[in-house]
This record gives structure tokens, sequence and C-alpha cells, in this order.
């Protein structure tokens, strides 16, 4: 559709008469006319101030990263990399890192069966030490790699900090890693973990045990109907 638009003559009506406005039909065929500011007696509206910059804005460090507002300060991840350096630098974590490192001495060739068979190792050697600080106040992010993304993405905006970076570095050598090594999460966690510190957890079935007539012990019994299908056997049944 068409904006209807009018303009006004320049100089005065030959015959005294005020200046005509110039008359555009508009997609309906209708025609309006409108004087401009300067001829009611009004200044003309001050121009508008530019937008702020798109590609600007795009180019933070927290619009790269996707980060949201609730952002670290830098003491803030300063204080959770002194805790996961306090936990890489215990001699409990540094003998099992050596062990799975003789372990595979071929894991810096690439393809090769020893790469793969140390990085899942790796990952579960990291995975305790997410899982006993990452949740720790103040920060309270959550256990195992997936705190490991919030912290990633919660340090977004002071990330290329000098003394972050030195964190990053010292964090690093404690592992063995190369200084500049950029530590990734895993694509997903994996279902099973090999923890050679035996720092696995062990979920307790709830519930008492119970016996039945034959003095077996279980959480619950279940019987088979004549019809073919499966009934639990509540205690006081036995």
């Amino acid at each position: 559709a068409f904006r209807a638009r009018t303009a006004t003559t320049g100089g005065p009506n030959p015959n005294g008469a005020p200046p005509l406005a110039r008359e555009h039909p508009n997609a309906m065929g209708q025609t309006s006319t409108k004087k401009s500011s300067s001829e009611e007696g009004g200044e003309a509206p001050a121009p508008a101030a530019p937008a702020p910059s798109a590609t600007s804005a795009a180019t933070s460090p927290a619009a790269r990263s996707g980060a949201g507002d609730d952002q670290f300060t830098i003491d803030e991840a300063l204080a959770v990399y002194a805790a996961l350096k306090a936990a890489a630098a215990e001699e409990g974590f540094q003998t099992l890192l050596r062990r799975a490192e003789s372990a595979h001495p071929k894991r810096g060739e690439k393809g090769h069966p020893h790469q793969q068979a140390f990085t899942v190792q790796f990952h579960g050697l990291l995975l305790h030490i997410f899982r006993r600080v990452l949740p720790q106040k103040p920060w309270c992010l959550q256990p195992g790699w997936q705190g490991f993304r919030q912290l990633l993405s919660r340090t977004a905006v002071v990330s290329e900090d000098a003394r972050l970076a030195q964190a990053r570095e010292d964090f690093n050598r404690l592992l063995g890693l190369p200084r500049l090594t950029v530590l990734k999460p895993p694509p997903e966690e994996p279902v099973v973990v090999h923890l050679p510190d035996g720092s696995g957890a062990i979920q307790e079935p709830s519930g008492q045990l119970i016996a039945d007539a034959d003095g077996d012990l279980a959480h619950e019994f279940w019987e088979e109907g004549r019809g073919g299908q499966l009934r639990r056997t509540l205690p006081a049944e036995n």
C-alpha cells in the first residue's frame, strides 16, 4: 500500500490565498492534506538519536558465549578455580593421575587405543573433582560436567582477565596438560565411569528386608498367578 504524502508549494499564491497543499492519492483513492510544522508556527522535531550498534553488543564476551545476567565477578571466578586447584593438588588425585598416565604411555599418539582409554579415565578423575567442588557454597553449581558447563558460562564476562587465564593455566599444569589447553566437557556424561579411587556413590535400596515362607529375604516378592499375571505378595500374606 502507498502512504499519502503532502507537500506545500513555495511562495504565496498570486491571488493572495494561503499556500496550496499538493494532494496525493493513497492506495484507496483517498487524498489527505497536511501542512508542515513550520507553517503551523512550530519547530521541526529534533532528529532521533541513533540506535546503539548491534555489532558492538554482539561482540562482547557475554554475547559471544550466550551468558546470562548471573555472571561471576573476577573474585568469585578465582575462588572457584582456587578450590579446583586445591582438589587437583591433593596427593590422592595426583597418585591416580600418574597411575593412569603410566598405564597409557601412547596416549599422545592420535588414533591409538591408549588415547581413548586414557581420555575416559581422565574424565572420570575430573568428574570426581567437579562433583566435590562445584556444588560447594557460595557458588553452588551443579555437580559434575553440568556444573563445569555452568562455570564456563558464568565466567564468560571475565574470561579474558589475565588473573583468570593464569588460574586456568595453573589448573592445567596440575592435570598434566599443556598450559593453554582449553578443557571442554564431553558431549554427554557417560552412563558408567571408571573411578580408580573408589569414590563412586552406591545407592542403597530403601525399605526393610522381609522374609517369605521359605526364609528368603527381599524388599518385595512377586508371584505368578494361574492366568500368568504377576502379582505382588505383601508381607502379611507370607
